[in-house]
């Protein structure tokens, strides 16, 4: 479609990352705006396995961008920050993974609908997943609201955003928190 209508991107390839950053690389980027202060990576047990370089480079589930020095066998993936302590906490993809979260912002596209006891499937990340949300649960506004899956996707974060549908229909999505 960008071809079609004399779009500048019409040639790029496919962009994955942050597309709106001249050298691609959202590392130097972040670099130039915000204190990047390394740290330890530990494990789920608190040994420590290596070193990080700025707790803002690093997101849930990502498996790859931080330097270890011993390995259990791993591969490891981001479980969470310690802000406090400057630490990255890592371990095996079943612990990075979750099938329970809470979403806020809840929005509706069909506002006098209240969602419940039916076949919906949730995606996480543009081109993720979808996900049967599992049991009875109700979508309807609410502060936050408990969301289940059937099975752990890897990587949820808050700030990510969760959308519903129920075959093609788009029926909403809310912000992860």
């Amino acid at each position: 479609m960008a071809k079609k209508f004399g779009l500048p991107v019409a040639e790029r390839p496919e962009s994955q990352e942050i597309c709106f950053i001249p050298e691609n690389n959202y590392r130097l980027f972040l670099a130039r705006y915000l204190k990047l202060i390394s740290g330890e990576v530990v494990d789920q047990k608190g040994e420590v396995i290596g070193q990080h370089f700025g707790l803002p480079l690093y997101t849930s589930g990502q498996r790859h961008g931080f330097a270890l020095k011993k390995s259990h066998g791993g591969p490891y993936f981001v479980i969470k920050k310690d802000i406090l302590k400057n630490r990255l906490i890592v371990g095996s993809r079943a612990a990075a993974s979750t099938k329970n979260f809470f979403i806020k912002d809840l929005h509706l596209i069909n506002p006098q609908s209240e969602i419940r006891n039916w076949a919906v499937f949730c995606r996480i990340r543009h081109q993720g997943e979808l996900v049967k949300v599992s049991g009875r649960q109700s979508f309807k506004a609410a502060k936050k609201i408990k969301i289940v899956l059937e099975k752990p996707i890897l990587g949820i974060a808050p700030g990510q955003s969760a959308v519903f549908y129920r075959g093609d229909e788009l029926l909403g999505g809310g912000v992860i928190c």
